[in-house]
């Protein structure tokens, strides 16, 4: 089903976790807009494609290991797209890859995280113990997980043996994520429930600093939702989160300090570079602030509703994909559209990958493209 149909659909709290419902969330029920004629003055242009299996009902993002890209499928495989690394781990997936430090990383659906050398042999297994949604992060010889129960676990990335945790507290409701946590100079920057953005040192399994990119507004559960459900985005000792039906908030990546905020509610989240943060809103529309300030920098309306993915920057582009397999690409100037792809046909719900000059984007049909801008 598209993402702009979706609507809040409402998941058995004991199917997902005790005492704790979860929630998919897309874009309010209006027809897609319609897309419109424009002037291209750049191109999307295959420089690889491959199939790792439908999303089925999760989401699955692929993954930079080692300068090569990995993507997975529901159904178990995992594949080095660009060539080589490919494991039929004949057990159903429920997160996308996370790799570095030689190895590769998924989670089957019984919540078991297991671990592959590149040569695709199995390295080791262990228990999660809850259902993980979000691809597994690795660095300073640590995996980290991010739990449906509000844990965030690292595991010694030789053996497989737990290092630490960090328990959170979960709301009545959450929100349905498979975002996972961004690593900066081995701190892991992990949006979190209630508003909260958390920096944790991936070695020690310390917090560093919690800060509150919005706070819960409204009378009922439901309108006091204010997750962090996309991966934050850090650049130049900043990093930035953006909150359901919250705000935008960017603060110092190495003390918590807010430095600027914007009312702008997101679940499909935002990317940045050296010039602009740019963000996804619930209804589909792009936006570019300046990185250093939050002024306003342009508004894209013409993908409202279209169940539009969070953006990717790739030099003087911006890229973001839609639920009706198109791929978009943007002037970072201005936000005009100056290129356009159509994919598979099937949804986009995960933010494309840069990877050098490429851009990489899985479908729900799982098919992993990459394209250079030209």
């Amino acid at each position: 089903m598209n993402a702009y149909l979706r609507g809040l659909t409402i998941l058995s709290a004991t199917s997902i976790l005790a005492g704790c419902a979860m929630w998919t969330s897309g874009e309010r029920i209006n027809p897609p807009t319609e897309l419109t004629d424009f002037v291209a003055q750049a191109s999307l242009e295959p420089v690889w494609q491959a199939s790792v299996g439908a999303a089925g009902v999760y989401g699955f993002s692929p993954a930079v290991v080692d300068n090569h890209v990995y993507a997975a499928g529901a159904d178990g495989q995992i594949r080095q797209v660009d060539g080589g690394f490919s494991v039929a781990t004949g057990e159903p997936l429920s997160a996308g890859v996370g790799g570095g430090a030689g190895k590769v990383a998924v989670v089957n659906t019984k919540g078991e995280l297991l671990a592959y050398n590149l040569d695709g042999k199995l390295a080791w297994r262990s228990t999660v113990g809850s259902q993980v949604l979000a691809a597994p992060t690795i660095a300073a010889n640590t995996v980290l997980v991010k739990s449906g129960d509000g844990n965030l676990t690292g595991y010694d990335l030789l053996s497989g043996a737990k290092k630490w945790q960090v328990s959170r507290s979960q709301p009545s409701l959450s929100l349905r994520s498979s975002a996972p946590a961004v690593v900066d100079q081995n701190v892991a920057y992990i949006g979190a429930t209630a508003g909260k953005l958390l920096a944790v040192d991936m070695a020690r399994g310390v917090v560093l600093w919690e800060a509150t990119v919005a706070q819960p507004r409204g009378v009922t559960d439901l309108e006091r939702i204010t997750d962090i459900a996309s991966s934050p985005a850090v650049i130049d000792q900043t990093v930035c989160a953006v909150a359901y039906q919250g705000k935008m908030s960017c603060f110092d990546s190495r003390t918590g300090q807010l430095k600027w905020t914007r009312e702008v509610a997101s679940e499909r989240g935002l990317a940045a570079d050296f010039h602009n943060v740019y963000v996804t809103d619930s209804n589909g529309s792009i936006y570019a602030f300046d990185k250093d300030n939050g002024a306003s920098v342009w508004r894209q309306d013409r993908l409202k509703y279209r169940g539009v993915s969070a953006p990717a920057a790739l030099g003087r582009f911006v890229v973001v994909a839609d639920a009706e397999g198109f791929a978009h690409v943007l002037s970072r100037d201005n936000g005009q559209i100056v290129a356009r792809r159509q994919l598979d046909g099937s949804a986009v719900d995960v933010q494309p990958l840069v990877k050098d000059e490429t851009i990489v984007i899985q479908t729900r049909n799982g098919n992993v493209y990459g394209f250079g801008i030209r």
